[in-house]
């Protein structure tokens, strides 16, 4: 039944029961499915259903190329770390009266510094007391010539610890020294480039 409003003839109005579908009747003409397989595949992923991923360092560490890249980089730095510092030898070595002896040098503003560590051999009897430390430079014309003609004398004392480390300077600044190290009945030498 349409009825026409009296003050505009141009519109027609309908009761609200004629307009309304039952439920039973209402046709869907564009489904999931159709829609779905229209859709390009990255939506499509979106709606397929996968169960969760778990969690895992390893796997969130080389998820992604740019994240393999730099997880491969850092360890390689790693091991090219520990290869330098137990492979390459850090200083000049030898064993005096059954301490390991490791002596490196550095060049400083006309002075030379020495380290010297000693490690003894717990397993087998080494020497604790005085030891005499005597350094030259390996070259003759040195400058400031010290009191003794080019050369520096230091006493250390080896004590019963398994490790020690000494430091002293010398008067001298050269490239290579030459060290030669008394203590007990034997005497080890050392021909250090200071750096």
């Amino acid at each position: 039944m349409r009825e026409i409003k009296k003050g505009n003839p141009a519109i027609e109005t309908r009761p609200l029961d004629e307009t309304k579908a039952a439920p039973e009747e209402l046709v869907f003409y564009y489904s999931r499915e159709h829609r779905l397989a229209k859709a390009p595949p990255e939506v499509r992923a979106l709606y397929e259903k996968t169960p969760p991923r778990r969690f895992g360092l390893f796997s969130s560490l080389t998820d992604t190329k740019p994240k393999a890249l730099l997880f491969t980089s850092i360890v390689v730095m790693c091991l090219m770390i520990l290869f330098m510092t137990y492979m390459l030898p850090g200083g000049e070595k030898s064993v005096l009266e059954g301490n390991a002896l490791e002596i490196s040098a550095m060049r400083y503003e006309g002075s030379s510094f020495l380290v010297i560590k000693k490690k003894a051999d717990t397993k087998k009897s080494f020497y604790t007391g005085i030891v005499d430390i005597t350094v030259y430079p390996q070259t003759a014309a040195v400058y400031p010539q010290t009191a003794d003609g080019a050369q520096a004398k230091r006493q250390i004392v080896f004590t019963e610890e398994k490790s020690e480390e000494f430091r002293f300077s010398v008067p001298f600044e050269s490239a290579v020294l030459k060290v030669f190290a008394q203590g007990g009945a034997g005497s080890a030498s050392f021909t250090v480039p200071a750096k």
